[in-house]
């Protein structure tokens, strides 16, 4: 009998990739141990039931660990709250950051676990300097954007059994393993908004269930080179660099380039007035020890390709990322993360 090479809590969705981490760790020789966060209870119920099942079936310890207080603080109040001041949020960040990142450890420590374990699409290097959070191997699902929020002193704890292989991989090795979870659809990117995804409609059940004062008016004026165009359905509805969905009619595509919650008004210019040259990011995470000022490819969002930029670091904690070409469509609330060809320098929420 192979010794083992410790213990590891692996967070479980019920899905393929959860479910092909579990059989890669046993075969790479690590004692599992299963656990769901229990984050809400809009769409769970099938996920926990999938994910018990299947430590049953490989003869692992199946916990549900209820983080339900924690993810109203930490993600959707922030949700709501970002988008009733009119900037847009990344979730996934906040959830990486407070939950998978912190509460999981916290749990693992509880369980005697040497290693935490997700099915994220990225990987963990260890070189001389130390540990080093990279993107996976496949770039096309490559999910690192998302983990900078994971703390520096926590990477030698963690391991990504998925990080080298591909999507269409990791399928193969579900169906010739049996695994129920082989022919499973992806999971929505926004967990608690149901299977539509409506966020418009989770707002308002949110405000009214929470006594929650909404700000934003449901209509107000589309304006462009300063006249009124069209009638705008409510802030919500639009974010920056958005090109289609406005309900006016002229001669040449137009972007929103502004959403003035002051005024109420929805602001539309040319696509050249969507580009912007630099950015500022704030609640900044560093993964490794760069100079004050250093160079970096940049990603503004998840599907995005990084662009080369120049990051100076501020006396405020902030780091100003300048781009050496303008790009479309910077967007407050949304995450800009710093690669060093495939090492994650770090990242933060854009504010500026």
């Amino acid at each position: 009998m192979l010794k083992s090479k410790g213990k590891v809590l692996l967070g479980l969705s019920g899905g393929v990739d959860s479910s092909v981490s579990l059989l890669l760790l046993q075969k790479m020789g690590y004692e599992v141990i299963g656990g769901t966060m229990l984050l809400h209870t809009n769409t769970q119920e099938e996920d926990i039931r999938a994910a018990r099942e299947l430590c049953k079936n490989f003869g692992v310890p199946f916990y549900v660990f209820d983080f339900c207080t924690q993810f109203k603080h930490y993600v959707t109040d922030y949700f709501v709250n970002s988008y009733l001041n009119v900037i847009t949020p990344n979730p996934c960040i906040e959830c990486n950051k407070h939950l998978k990142s912190t509460l999981m450890v916290e749990k693992a420590n509880e369980l005697g676990c040497d290693f935490i374990a997700t099915g994220h699409y990225a990987r963990i290097g260890k070189n001389k300097d130390g540990y080093h959070l990279l993107r996976a191997k496949d770039l096309h699902r490559d999910q690192s954007y998302f983990l900078y929020p994971f703390k520096k002193e926590y990477l030698s704890r963690f391991i990504l059994p998925l990080g080298e292989y591909t999507k269409d991989e990791v399928r193969s090795i579900a169906r010739e393993n049996g695994l129920q979870s082989a022919g499973k659809s992806d999971s929505q990117d926004v967990c608690f908004l149901g299977e539509e995804g409506n966020y418009i409609d989770f707002i308002a059940s949110y405000c009214k269930k929470h006594n929650i004062t909404n700000p934003l008016k449901d209509s107000g004026d589309i304006l462009y080179n300063n006249k009124v165009v069209g009638i705008h359905k409510g802030l919500l509805r639009y974010t920056i660099g958005q090109r289609s969905g406005l309900g006016v009619a002229l001669s040449h595509p137009v972007y929103v380039i502004g959403l003035d919650k002051e005024s109420n008004n929805v602001i539309l210019g040319e696509k050249e007035d969507a580009h912007s040259s630099s950015l500022t990011i704030g609640d900044v995470n560093m993964l490794e020890d760069v100079n004050d000022e250093f160079e970096a490819d940049v990603k503004i969002r998840s599907v995005s390709s990084p662009v080369k930029a120049i990051c100076k670091k501020q006396k405020n904690g902030y780091i100003k990322i300048q781009f050496l070409s303008p790009i479309l469509a910077i967007t407050k609330g949304q995450s800009a993360v710093m690669y060093s060809g495939d090492m994650v320098l770090g990242g933060g929420i854009i504010t500026a």
